[in-house]
Parts: structure tokens; C-alpha cells; sequence
């Protein structure tokens, strides 16, 4: 029987990161290390005030990310759930972290997630 997530051996990782109306940009989880790659399977975001600025969370590559969620318009207040499965989804690269990234503050909510750290 596989454990809840990751396979026994790997390094968890969960968080929760509140979204505030000032901020658009935010780390929600840091570059595991070389060699290492974060693999998401669970997100959850929370929009408790919309506006107009779209946002994506992706790994940290200045190009190609990997993303794992994206607005690209107003989302409505809400509840908004991606399930990735028990393998999960890999950054594109090794050593990236998890990033909310938005095209400007405004958004109010929260998101959390669930994954591991696999070796390269």
C-alpha cells in the first residue's frame, strides 16, 4: 500500500500562504536544493475578494515554467481545487521553487498544497 503521498522514502512538503491585497508576487514553497525537484499533487486556492489581476502558480524558471494553476481573468469568490494525482507534477527543472505569481496585487484568499521532493 502506497503511503498518502510520495512513495515512503521522499521528503513531504505542505503548505498554506495567505494571499493579501498589497502583494502579487509570493515564494509558497523554496528551491528544495540541487539535484532535487519539488512534484506538486494537490492545490487548493481560495478567492475571498476578485479583481482584475490574473495570476499563475508555477515553478521559479525564468523560462518554460511549469504551471500548475492559472487565472487568467477575474476569478469569482470561491473555491478552486486541482488534483494532480498520487504522481504528482514536477517542476520543469531541478532546484526551482513554487511561486504565485500575478500581474498585479489585488487578489484576497488563500492557497495550500500538498507534494514531494524527488531526486534527480
Amino acid at each position: 500500500i502506497m503511503p498518502a503521498y510520495g512513495f515512503g522514502s521522499e521528503q513531504k512538503f505542505a503548505f498554506v500562504t495567505t494571499i493579501v491585497a498589497g502583494t502579487a508576487d509570493y515564494t509558497l514553497v523554496a528551491a528544495p536544493g540541487a539535484g532535487r525537484r519539488l512534484v506538486v499533487q494537490g492545490l487548493t486556492v481560495v478567492i475571498m475578494t476578485a479583481n482584475a489581476a490574473t495570476f499563475t502558480i508555477e515553478d521559479s524558471a525564468s523560462s518554460g515554467a511549469q504551471a500548475y494553476f492559472t487565472a487568467t481573468g477575474t476569478l469569482v469568490v470561491g473555491t478552486y481545487g486541482v488534483d494532480m494525482g498520487v504522481l504528482g507534477v514536477a517542476t520543469s527543472a531541478a532546484n526551482l521553487a513554487l511561486e504565485w505569481d500575478a500581474s498585479a496585487a489585488g487578489v484576497v484568499g488563500m492557497v495550500s498544497g500538498f507534494g514531494y521532493i524527488r531526486e534527480d
